[in-house]
């Protein structure tokens, strides 16, 4: 898109080149009644999307990651990998003034496989700025004394990567799988001890960790389905050691399409499943799959050895968790995504009780404990 509104003044005024496929960044007010700000982020090439986002509270600094195969992507000299690793994508992140009419610096990340960003965060006590995603590279960059420095089974595997602020550093990465596919889909940093929770995808029945999790063994039945269970792991903050993982998943397929979030006591995941024996789900807001496919939420402690509870959320349509919030006050459990189910539960009151058409969104809104749910709404 040549003509993205308000991007006069910013970083990045037009398109890296004509045609070519570009990020953006886009600022608004807290009301959403004006476009304060917008930029490019790219280069030539025709796959560079920006995925996620975050903000330094303090001093409203913005980094933005995604993937790229551009090999002019703007400001990357000086960053911790100025030049393509080789393959299909590159990961790249970039840093950005609050008003996004500065380019700080930028980096790629990757080796000679497809590299591909899925979530992003900012340590709160270091500003060390952390990725995830999923590899093919053999080669990816900085893995050598990570917790897992060799790619897992030499197919695909989830990596969680650790840069300087800066980005001008890349200080330690780590693969993260075992030996099938596998993926780090979403990530969350412990504040107090600067852990690293990590969130993805694995068809791997040898997931490294799990021994001692909350389910040590994959759910799926069927190896040769190519069926994928979720996972949560917990690494230290410099990435050196994996300290727990488990398995997340019933008999049949798991996705861990949703973020993560963490309390003081918790770890929230969410999802879709089509499991009908989804773990854990006994006393919770919605204890049994209302059909086809449905989100799950899941609450886990801290230390990944036991599920508290988790619930089916969804209705006789497919019903897909996107995303998850937690109210810092009550502790209520927010989820928004997508259905296709003509009866959503809870929607009664809410303020859209009844389908749009075709496909909705949804947000529900659970307690912390996940055993009573509150209003949702398509």
């Amino acid at each position: 898109m040549a003509d993205r509104p308000n991007t006069s003044g910013g970083a990045q005024t037009t398109l890296g080149a004509p045609g070519a496929l570009n990020g953006f960044v886009a600022r608004l007010n807290g009301s959403l009644t004006s476009l304060e700000q917008a930029t490019y982020l790219g280069g030539s090439g025709n796959r560079d999307a920006a995925v996620a986002i975050a903000i330094v509270p303090a001093t409203g600094t913005v980094y933005v990651a995604g993937v790229t195969n551009s090999v002019d992507f703007p400001g990357i000299t000086g960053g911790a990998q100025t030049i393509p690793g080789g393959g299909q994508n590159d990961t790249f992140i970039a840093r950005l003034n609050a008003g996004l009419t500065t380019l700080g610096q930028a980096t790629l990340l990757g080796g000679t496989g497809e590299d591909r960003t899925m979530d992003m965060r900012i340590a709160p006590t270091t500003g060390d700025v952390y990725v995830a995603g999923r590899t093919s590279s053999i080669d990816f960059p900085g893995t050598n004394g990570g917790a897992q420095s060799a790619l897992p089974g030499g197919v695909e595997g989830g990596f969680v990567a650790r840069l300087n602020a800066s980005l001008t550093a890349l200080r330690q990465a780590t693969y993260l799988g075992g030996n099938g596919g596998n993926e780090a889909d979403a990530l969350a940093i412990a504040p107090a001890t600067g852990d690293v929770y990590v969130a993805g995808n694995t068809s791997a029945a040898d997931f490294p960790g799990t021994a001692g999790g909350a389910q040590s063994v994959i759910g799926r039945v069927d190896a040769t389905s190519g069926s994928t269970d979720a996972y949560v792991a917990r690494l230290s903050a410099d990435l050196t050691s994996l300290d727990q993982a488990t398995y997340l998943g019933g008999s049949n397929r798991e996705l861990l399409t949703g973020s993560m979030a963490l309390t003081a006591s918790d770890v929230y995941v969410t999802g879709l499943t089509d499991s009908t024996n989804f773990p854990g789900t006994v006393g919770g807001a919605q204890s049994v799959p209302g059909g086809g496919s449905d989100a799950f939420v899941a609450r886990l402690s801290t230390d990944l050895t036991a599920l508290h509870q988790s619930t089916y959320l969804g209705g006789t349509g497919v019903d897909t968790a996107q995303d998850l919030a937690i109210a810092p006050t009550t502790g209520d459990v927010y989820i928004a995504g997508l259905t296709v189910s003509p009866v959503f539960p809870g929607t009664a009151g809410g303020a859209q009780g009844a389908p749009g058409g075709g496909q909705d969104g949804f947000v529900a809104r659970l307690s912390a404990d996940l055993r009573a749910a509150s209003t949702g709404c398509q």
